[in-house]
């Protein structure tokens, strides 16, 4: 009967924001989901119909592990960082005519379509996209986002638009 001390219960400091663990030691609940990252665009880009083109979002507002390339659009992920990760990316463009496809996808390592959104406009409005996804990623591979549209002429996306970003974190290693 009584009270056990926490000392003796396990390892580590006993608090309001921890619990412990079946090891026997005491751990900050919930996950920090880092590494992670969120890039923006400075100015906007113009698209050639039928071309799949990676998207500059050439500044970035977040970067936990200096995964980001600025130059490059891409971000490889931190060695020892590979895991279930989340992605997003959205984007705002210029009008286009009625029926117009257009389609945003993240890439993994240069060939490899991982998400996807295809939007084929009602009307001539101007589309803003979003995708995302989880993916399984290793340390090493490179993701970016990508454009295409088939209006028939160039269109201008905005990759600096307040609500267009490439962003990701992990979720949690493998």
């Amino acid at each position: 009967s009584g009270t056990i001390a926490t000392a003796r219960l396990g390892s580590g400091t006993a608090s309001s924001s921890t619990f412990l663990r079946g090891d026997q030691t005491y751990a900050t609940a919930g996950e920090d989901n880092s590494p992670y990252f969120r890039a923006v665009g400075s100015g906007s880009q113009s698209v050639a119909t039928a071309t799949m083109t990676t998207i500059v979002f050439n500044s970035e507002q977040l970067d936990s592990d200096n995964g980001y390339d600025t130059s490059t659009y891409k971000y490889t992920i931190p060695s020892g960082k590979g895991g279930l990760w989340f992605f997003q990316a959205a984007i705002y463009s210029a009008a286009v005519s009625d029926g117009v496809q257009t389609d945003l996808m993240i890439y993994k390592n240069s060939s490899t379509e991982v998400g996807f959104n295809r939007v084929k406009a009602g009307g001539s409005i101007a589309p803003a996209m979003i995708t995302g996804l989880i993916a399984n990623v290793a340390a090493g591979d490179a993701l970016y986002a990508r454009f295409q549209q088939y209006n028939g002429s160039n269109v201008t996306i905005y990759p600096n638009n307040d609500a267009a970003y490439f962003a990701g974190f992990r979720i949690k290693s493998i």
